[in-house]
């Protein structure tokens, strides 16, 4: 059921977390996790697997200790996957299932050397689709979408995909899925791979540097927003860098963008209600050092406990409409600035 990693001195997965494990193993999950055996299972023929599956965990009391098994503490666990956990607890059937790989099948009964042979409109070993033509080129706005950002790295046409964590919603699924797009000297290639939250995590770190940037009008007032996952914590906009060589005032353009809809350009640029010159975006040379919250901090690398946040400043002409991301937050208000300070402190 877990296979255990010398490198990070944690046991892993076999096949996943919410596989269940063999009846009257569960009091091992705790004691001795490699003794487990999993109710997982693969058909497999002449050497060829033809399908594989695994009966899920439908017990609360059985999850969470799988999670604690992989150091998934409780606080990181109803973190990630509450609404699985609180799901169970209202009485969820055994079920479990079976995938066959049918293109397998049919390779093997066709005497096919390869289900290649037998796809309709197979990849190439490039992992190009001659049909659809893909992977093709992805604008910006696809990239900022998903909040992806493409930056070359060395010499040549290498380059790497990078991938902001914390903004993607553990919650809304067991897993996530991340499309990584390498460019390298001989062309453009593609993959999905699969991460499990857990693994995204564990993988990317979110670094302890970030900006506040306080949105104010002319007539003083202020722009606060109220968080998705802690409902009635109200704040300015705010977002940790996404990489170390990041200027500041980036950080804090992309975040403006991401989170209200707040476009900030060269003056020239500037055609649209929602659209403000970057002249009015000030750096106030104010920092703050404070303790990252517990409930956070397996966002950061291991040790990290203390995050720098800059402030900046954001002048609008006036109260202009915002658009939110609505997985991150649920609703905006222009307030007197005095008024918005006390939301604020109210808020702590």
């Amino acid at each position: 059921m877990f296979e255990y990693d010398e490198d990070n001195q944690r046991w892993n997965a076999t096949h996943h977390p919410f596989t269940a494990p063999k009846d009257g193993h569960e009091d091992m999950l705790e004691t001795d996790p490699g003794k487990c055996i999993a109710k997982a299972y693969d058909m497999v023929l002449n050497g060829w697997e033809l399908g594989g599956g695994s009966v899920r965990i439908h017990r609360a009391d059985v999850q969470s200790k799988v999670f604690r098994a992989l150091k998934i503490n409780d606080e990181e666990a109803q973190l990630k996957f509450g609404f699985l956990l609180d799901a169970l607890q209202y009485g969820a059937p055994p079920h479990g299932g079976l995938a066959f790989g049918l293109d397998r099948i049919v390779t093997m009964m066709a005497g096919a050397e390869s289900i290649r042979d037998v796809i309709a409109f197979p990849k190439t070993q490039r992992a190009q689709c001659l049909l659809t033509q893909a992977p093709s080129v992805v604008d910006e706005a696809q990239l900022r979408e998903l909040h992806i950002r493409f930056t070359q790295c060395g010499a040549g046409n290498q380059g790497v995909i990078l991938i902001s964590p914390h903004k993607l919603r553990h919650n809304e699924g067991v897993a996530c899925h991340a499309f990584l797009l390498v460019q390298m000297l001989n062309g453009l290639y593609l993959s999905c791979c699969h991460f499990t939250a857990d693994l995204l995590v564990t993988q990317v770190y979110k670094i302890p540097e970030s900006v506040l940037v306080v949105i104010y009008s002319a007539d003083l007032s202020v722009l606060l927003i109220e968080r998705a996952d802690r409902p009635g914590f109200w704040q300015s906009v705010t977002g940790s860098k996404d990489s170390l060589h990041e200027p500041l005032v980036d950080t804090a353009v992309r975040e403006v963008g991401e989170e209200t809809g707040i476009l900030v350009l060269e003056e020239k640029q500037v055609t649209a209600q929602h659209c403000v010159p970057a002249v009015n975006l000030q750096d106030w040379q104010l920092s703050n050092v404070y303790d990252i919250y517990p409930v956070w901090r397996h966002r950061y690398a291991p040790g990290v406990t203390r995050n720098t946040e800059h402030v900046f400043g954001l002048l609008v002409p006036r109260e202009i409409p915002v658009t939110l991301a609505p997985r991150e937050h649920l609703q905006y208000q222009w307030l007197p600035h005095r008024e918005a300070a006390d939301r604020l402190f109210f808020a702590i």
